[in-house]
């Protein structure tokens, strides 16, 4: 699952992608330091570990996602606020006064997919950087769980016997 549309642009997210992949890298060193067969529960154990957290940070990622962003034209998800601008106050008042429906997607709609629009920037720009993190964080913690599932198998060969 990516992130929300147009967090992929943000010079801060391609930082982020690459200090997950410097990161990832790292595992090289404890590889090389531990490769032998009576290193493998050591890794097995931080394989279960780094699973059962890539899977936590991920439920919550999705969690969130569902939560502070809303599916909006051609699949993309965009984030929004809780808190309602003036201009937002004003058309979610206009739409009550009419009698329609009034929802974040509705409020989204007559703004024509301005999220700024509706909700605080600040708000915005920090959900959707809480939503980086998590992403990120769930990538690493993926990554490094296959990582160490790899190294236990290598230690557990019979030609890596010590």
């Amino acid at each position: 699952m990516a992130p929300p549309y147009g967090l992929e642009k943000a010079l801060w997210y391609k930082f982020g992608i690459f200090f997950v992949a410097l990161c990832t890298g790292l595992w090289l060193i404890p590889m090389k330091r531990w490769s032998f067969s009576r290193s493998q529960i050591g890794w097995w154990v931080s394989s279960v570990a780094l699973t059962i957290a890539s899977t936590g940070v991920f439920l919550n990622y999705t969690s969130l996602l569902d939560r502070w962003t809303l599916i909006f034209f051609n699949n993309h998800r965009i984030v929004i606020g809780q808190t309602l601008t003036e201009a937002g106050t004003r058309e979610k008042n206009t739409l009550i006064h009419d009698g329609d429906q009034v929802d974040d997607l509705r409020l989204l709609r007559s703004a024509d997919g301005d999220a700024y629009a509706i909700w605080l920037k600040d708000e915005i720009l920090h959900r959707s950087r809480s939503l980086t993190v998590w992403y990120l964080g769930s990538l690493f913690l993926l990554s490094s769980a296959a990582i160490n599932v790899s190294q236990a198998i290598y230690c557990a060969s019979s030609r890596n016997a010590c």
